[in-house]
């Protein structure tokens, strides 16, 4: 019995059986103020505002906007609770943000993509246009 049990061990060792790696986490590292922020008009986006010495922190409009990891978040609070946004979602104003005060532009930053809010679409039971050898018969 231990005989075999080596064995198997061997078969599973030399066929490349391993354990799958760990899920990629994401951490959020929020902004941290002891005092509000000194804050800056950009002059090509009336109304919106920047961090003095921070990239990616905006504020226009009574709301707070931090650029992070890929992702848009925001606040009523300069020191959070952080929400996250969507991209389609921000301010029009953004847009006009010129590259010098986010790394990246809106336009660029994708949301992740939510399976719950895009599901995969599956063929109706009337649907038979599909390639051919595959199209339903009798129709």
């Amino acid at each position: 019995m231990l005989k075999r049990f080596i064995v198997l061990i061997c078969l599973l060792a030399s066929t490349g059986c391993t354990a799958p790696p760990p899920p990629e986490v994401e951490v959020f590292v929020p902004p941290v103020f002891s005092a509000r922020p000194d804050l800056i008009i950009i002059d090509s986006a009336p109304d919106v505002y920047y961090v003095r010495g921070y990239a990616n922190i905006f504020f226009y409009s009574g709301s707070w906007y931090y650029f992070y990891n890929n992702v848009w978040h925001i606040s009523q609070s300069y020191n959070g609770p952080w929400g996250i946004i969507e991209t389609h979602r921000l301010p029009v104003r953004f847009g006009q943000i010129p590259p010098g005060h986010l790394r990246m532009p809106p336009s660029q930053a994708k949301p992740k993509p939510d399976r719950d809010r895009n599901p995969p679409q599956r063929l109706r039971d009337d649907d038979n246009d599909g390639p051919p050898g595959h199209r339903r018969k009798g129709k």
